[in-house]
């Protein structure tokens, strides 16, 4: 019995110490892990350009509507495949808002048969498409649809600039971006643009919540003017849907207090402001 007991002891000596390395493992590895105590409040996500496909139009992401005139979308085309058979389109650089994105991109030269990244612009019908033979694809004329879609290029982001102007949707200081139509998930990761009037003299603030970054419900304007964005007279504000953050922090700034709240599942932020309010027509 003697024999048995010294031999037992060992044995549980041995499972202490085990468990005791195993719990130690498990503490460093929750202590090393990225996501632990590197994810700071307010953290931005990571950027992402949605990749889509050959035959991807506007309408996977619900925005081929005329109250979305005047915004942008980026994509990724990925390389053509072999096999695709080319579809017919219509147009050369401003194409009908129908037209599958990668292949407008293509005609006009904004990428070629190994795919890349274009942004587009949601703009009123031409009156009449032009068609031409450009980069291996012929496109066809046709008369005026309702909307269309434009291949921005550093030779024609000026003049697209000053037709967007025309059509951005205006947002008063209450207007959340959760109502604005573009929270869809789908959207996350692109900027769009809206123009803010200015902020009447007895209006109070409204609850928002974060600093710099901010809950996706929240509203536009008074996060931009927390953010430093605009002032009181409003301006164009540029806002970018991201995805989710674990914490969102308050801060007063600019006379604005926001609030502290666990993390959204999908949240904004806003660019760098590039127009004043003086370029807006009230």
């Amino acid at each position: 019995m003697r024999n048995q007991n010294v031999d037992s002891r060992p044995a549980r000596i041995g499972t202490r110490l085990g468990s005791a390395s195993l719990l130690a493992v498990m503490i460093l590895a929750l202590t090393l892990s990225p996501t632990r105590g590197a994810e700071s409040a307010n953290k931005r996500p990571a950027e992402s350009v949605p990749e889509i496909t050959w035959s991807t139009t506007i309408n996977h992401f619900q925005i081929d509507n005329n109250k979305f005139l005047g915004q942008r979308l980026t994509v990724r085309c990925p390389p053509m495949p072999k096999e695709l058979e080319l579809q017919t389109i219509f147009g050369t650089d401003t194409y009908p808002s129908e037209t599958p994105i990668c292949m407008a991109a293509l005609h006009s030269g904004a990428v070629d048969r190994e795919g890349g990244v274009v942004t587009i612009q949601l703009n009123p019908g031409s009156e009449w498409y032009k068609g031409a033979e450009r980069n291996g694809i012929a496109s066809g004329d046709l008369p005026k649809t309702e909307r269309s879609i434009l291949i921005l290029t550093e030779e024609n982001t000026a003049e697209a600039d000053q037709l967007r102007m025309e059509h951005l949707p205006r947002i008063d200081w209450d207007t959340r971006f959760s109502q604005t139509g573009l929270a869809n998930r789908k959207l996350v990761g692109q900027t769009f643009a809206f123009r803010l009037s200015a902020k009447p003299n007895d209006r109070r603030a409204r609850l928002v919540y974060g600093t710099d970054v901010y809950a996706f419900a929240t509203p536009i304007g008074w996060a931009a003017l927390h953010a430093g964005r605009v002032d009181s007279n409003g301006g164009v504000v540029e806002v970018k849907l991201n995805a989710g953050v674990t914490q969102l922090t308050g801060s007063t700034r600019n006379g604005v207090t926001t609030r502290s709240k666990r993390g959204d599942s999908r949240t904004i932020v806003f660019v760098p402001k590039q127009r004043d309010a003086s370029e807006l027509q009230r």
